[in-house]
């Protein structure tokens, strides 16, 4: 996280390279996946939520971010998605979904667009029930 907030802060020698940076970290953080790595979980999703990751993220030009974005959503969904089938949530997985239930209330106010744009792939990993 420190990494993050450093590359982040206003530097205008980073200004041309700030997406590909974000982009790095996205990568990473969709290789340690929480379907890959299920112990990092609760890390991994403050990571990816984290105020100068997933806005920054979203607020680059042209939505350049929103198909990475939406990729590490999606790889939040599908680990989730085994537990919604059955309806049996323990209170580990209990507050993991409290936790992503609070991540797309955020997105909604701030980035309506983005769930616009991407409600199909959410609906089709998130299971019916």
């Amino acid at each position: 996280m420190n990494l993050i907030q450093d590359l982040n802060l206003p530097d205008f020698q980073l200004d041309g390279i700030s997406l590909q940076i974000l982009g790095v970290f996205g990568s990473a953080l969709h290789v340690i996946q929480p379907s890959v790595v299920p112990g990092f979980t609760f890390a991994w999703l403050e990571l990816v939520s984290h105020r100068m990751f997933l806005p920054n993220l979203l607020l680059a030009k042209k939505q350049k971010g929103f198909g990475l974005a939406c990729q590490l959503l999606m790889d939040l969904f599908a680990f989730l998605s085994p537990y919604l089938k059955s309806g049996k949530f323990g209170d580990s997985i209990r507050t993991l979904y409290k936790g992503t239930l609070r991540v797309l209330l955020v997105l909604l106010h701030d980035f309506p667009e983005f769930l616009c744009e991407n409600y199909l792939n959410f609906v089709s990993i998130v299971p019916v029930s």
